[in-house]
């Protein structure tokens, strides 16, 4: 769980730096200088800062999930309906924030395909295939890995809060009742009227209290983290779509080429020209030349 959590998603330096390196060492940026031209450097500046946007809010959503683990670790070996009413609300606020800045980033997301689609159109310098486009759609690629990474981890966070509730409620139940309850027991004391039981049942132990504190605690972050999956679920689409494209290498090596045998084909088009005007050059310079030639013999030939 920490192990992706603790690491920084990647900021605006580092998703440029390894951008560029990726570009600069596989394939030409320039048939001239072999780097990015100004009008590039231009166009990744805008796009780059888009990327910083999505970035930080990634980073901030993967805090608040730390934090959210972090509360229901303690919420298993905390027994006071006060500081179980208490973690609830701070989760239930984390929720707030990562359902609100999930969305923020569902939105970026599609916002960012759209431009990256219009930005083939600006230019044929940045058509499907060009370096500006490469390098978009790299970093655009390594934004959703990014992504992907962080959505299976609220799922196992997830799944890990439902499973130590279900734990907590056999431990519970058996503390109230000096029986094991099996997974239909447990299921009605999550969904169904079978909490109110263990209460009433719990209140000669005195586990009644902290057991609705938790019940009701553990229910509203269940409906948070459905709201949540939901979205998630809807991210994930656009993450899968990506990594289709991206996992199309002969596509894209198709398409690098195209435009690497456009620009090639260009130039080999403009040296053509250019030999063909300094013939035509050269032929105006002779025929001017030999006019010149041939005034002066006339001219002498006349005086004589």
């Amino acid at each position: 769980m920490n192990n992706l959590m603790t690491k920084s998603f990647l900021n605006y330096a580092e998703l440029k730096k390894q951008a560029l390196k990726d570009e600069t060492t596989t394939t030409a940026l320039d048939l001239e200088t072999g780097r990015h031209t100004g009008a590039d450097e231009d166009n990744l500046s805008l796009f780059f800062q888009e990327v910083s946007n999505i970035t930080t809010e990634m980073e901030s959503i993967s805090n608040l999930l730390l934090d959210l683990h972090r509360l229901n670790q303690d919420s298993k070996s905390t027994h006071s309906p006060k500081l179980l009413r208490g973690m609830a609300d701070q989760m239930d606020s984390d929720m707030a924030n990562i359902l609100r800045k999930a969305n923020i980033i569902n939105l970026q997301l599609k916002v960012l395909d759209e431009s990256n689609t219009a930005n083939r159109q600006i230019s044929p310098v940045f058509a499907e295939g060009s370096a500006v486009d490469r390098t978009r759609i790299f970093v655009t690629g390594a934004v959703r890995n990014k992504l992907r990474g962080m959505m299976n981890e609220f799922q196992e966070l997830r799944e890990r809060v439902v499973a130590d509730h279900r734990e907590g409620l056999k431990r519970r139940y058996f503390a109230a009742t000096g029986e094991l309850p099996n997974e239909e027991v447990i299921d009605g004391m999550i969904y169904g009227n079978e909490g109110e039981n263990l209460v009433l049942v719990g209140k000669k132990s005195g586990l009644g209290l902290e057991a609705e504190e938790r019940r009701r605690a553990v229910e509203e972050i269940r409906r948070s983290l459905n709201k949540l999956q939901t979205i998630f679920l809807d991210m994930a689409v656009l993450v899968e779509k990506q990594g289709e494209e991206l996992n199309d290498i002969e596509g894209h090596m198709a398409c690098a080429k195209s435009f690497v045998s456009g620009g090639t084909g260009q130039l080999a088009e403009a040296l053509r020209e250019r030999k063909k005007k300094r013939k035509r050059q050269g032929f105006l310079c002779f025929c001017a030349v030999a006019a010149a030639v041939l005034l002066v013999l006339l001219v002498l030939s006349f005086v004589e």
